[in-house]
């Protein structure tokens, strides 16, 4: 299969804070499902900057809210540079769906994997992001 190249660049990507805590269970516990009762809160804003870079902030929390269950509570919050290449001629609407679809989707895989692997030395094992939908 031949790769087609993106008119969507990503040009960088920073993990502006995190917040890590582990509850400790005082019971016997079944870890996905544990996994799966998490709250998850995420939130994003774009921002674009002098040079026409586009600024995606993105925040999650997971397990993070007032009274957080047993095992992890998360907070992250990331800054991903986005650009898109001038030799493609897009409309406005094309170049903003891109950086909301595909964008926001690297985004949120950044975030994935920054969080699997930081759990990935924790006493509950990995924690994997699960596939999220905006609706």
């Amino acid at each position: 299969m031949k790769i087609k190249k993106s008119p969507l660049i990503l040009k960088d990507y920073f993990v502006l804070d995190f917040q890590y805590t582990f509850h400790q269970p005082t019971e016997e516990i079944n870890r996905e499902e544990v996994f799966d009762s998490y709250l998850i809160d995420f939130d994003f804003m774009t921002k674009t900057d002098e040079d026409g870079e586009t600024l995606l902030f993105t925040k999650i929390g997971i397990n993070f809210s007032g009274k957080p269950t047993v095992g992890y509570s998360i907070l992250v919050e990331s800054l991903t540079v986005l650009d898109v290449n001038s030799e493609f001629k897009l409309a406005p609407k094309e170049k903003g769906d891109l950086i909301y679809f595909s964008g926001l989707s690297m985004a949120i895989n950044n975030l994935r994997h920054f969080i699997a692997n930081m759990t990935s030395y924790s006493p509950m094992g990995k924690y994997i992001l699960p596939i999220v939908t905006g609706k």
